[in-house]
């Protein structure tokens, strides 16, 4: 499978690649690997993932790269206690709560809808 086959190295690799389309689709392609499977969860935080995508979330120039991490920021926490902890410990929830200040709405509306989601998961993040 994808995973076995160093799919997720490469994809992680690509994240930081100099041409913002492709660091869009491969966070999108990142989110869509680990979507509900927690094998590809685990295994996508070990290799560094969050980092990388809470950056493209919070500070990449590209308006496409942000909604895009956003959303393999989500399939990497929802659901996911491992990856919930370590968005807490790089400041990921401020980040979210910056990405509510977006010009825009629909990375806003993405990011309120995470935020609600973590905070019925884990009523403790209030």
């Amino acid at each position: 499978d994808f995973c076995s086959l160093g799919g997720l190295e490469a994809i992680l690799d690509l994240l930081g690649h100099p041409w913002a389309p492709l660091r869009a689709g491969a966070a999108r392609v990142l989110g869509s690997c680990a979507q509900n499977l927690p094998g590809a969860q685990s295994r996508a935080l070990a290799l560094g993932a969050l980092p990388a995508l809470l950056g493209g979330l919070r500070a990449d120039p590209d308006p496409r790269v942000p909604p895009a991490a956003l959303f393999a920021v989500s399939c990497l926490v929802r659901a996911q206690p491992e990856g919930l902890e370590e968005l807490e410990a790089l400041g990921g929830l401020e980040i979210l709560g910056g990405a509510l200040q977006s010009p825009q709405p629909p990375l806003r509306a993405r990011a309120a809808f995470l935020l609600h989601c973590l905070l019925r998961e884990h009523p403790r993040l209030k």
